[in-house]
């Protein structure tokens, strides 16, 4: 690492953002992060024995204003990774998959933002969204009937999306990364990840050297929380800025 980076996390008691966390924090960047409950998070950090030194809770939930602009203050990098838990609806018309708090990621993205239009640094920020957006070229044809249950989800990533990408427009943002998991598992970390994005060529630089969209069933959170750190924190987005990338194996 050639330099201290300034972090903050929105979501790191869950498993993506979470081990981004981890992995930052132990090559010693100078992380905050917002938790409504911080004891979970430090137990979550002491059973994976991730120095605490260089973070900072602010206790608090997306919802408060003041909590996520104290989150955001110094950073140079945001990661965003808050999410509903999913619940089964009785109303078939929403099509068996909703979540407890349907809007939850298009509403905190609005209040980060908010926060960023108040101060002058512009930062990197990176949301993790999920593959099925759009006409799910991202999908293998037999995960496609699945993701059909999953539109209440969806249509919240998607506006969470379509604000991130608003705001770099109109300067808000130093740029943004869009990271698209396939369907999550609680596996360990591997060598099979694969990473790509629409009109990607071919590179040779790692991660399966996709051309276009990665295409799986499955991503474990251990695997796209590395990816998050490599190419987000440590490379500060590189080639994977502007794009909303696909992991998958």
């Amino acid at each position: 690492m050639t330099s201290v980076q300034h972090l903050a996390f929105f979501g790191a008691t869950g498993g993506c953002a979470l081990n981004a966390l981890i992995h930052s924090l132990t090559v010693g960047h100078i992380c905050t992060a917002l938790a409504r409950t911080p004891s979970k998070l430090i137990t979550l950090l002491t059973a994976a024995a991730a120095p605490t030194e260089n973070l900072t809770i602010i206790p608090g939930d997306i919802d408060t204003p003041s909590a996520v602009a104290d989150t955001l203050s110094n950073a140079t990098t945001v990661i965003f990774g808050v999410g509903g838990a999913p619940a089964f609806s009785p109303n078939p018309l929403t099509f068996f998959m909703t979540l407890s708090d349907p809007t939850i990621c298009e509403r905190g993205i609005t209040q980060v933002l908010s926060a960023l239009r108040a101060r002058a640094q512009r930062p990197l920020v990176c949301v993790i969204s999920t593959t099925g957006l759009g006409d799910k070229s991202d999908l293998p044809l037999a995960m496609r009937p699945l993701y059909k249950a999953l539109d209440v989800p969806h249509r919240d990533k998607r506006g969470m999306e379509e604000l991130v990408v608003k705001a770099e427009q109109e300067g808000v943002l130093e740029a943004y990364v869009i990271v698209r998991p396939a369907l999550l598992t609680d596996g360990e970390k591997t060598a099979k990840l694969r990473a790509g994005y629409r009109g990607r060529a071919k590179t040779g630089g790692g991660w399966g050297d996709v051309q276009g969209e990665a295409v799986g069933c499955t991503v474990s959170r251990r695997d796209v929380g590395h990816w998050i750190f490599e190419e987000v924190v440590q490379g500060r987005g590189g080639e994977w800025k502007g794009h909303g990338v696909s992991l998958a194996y």
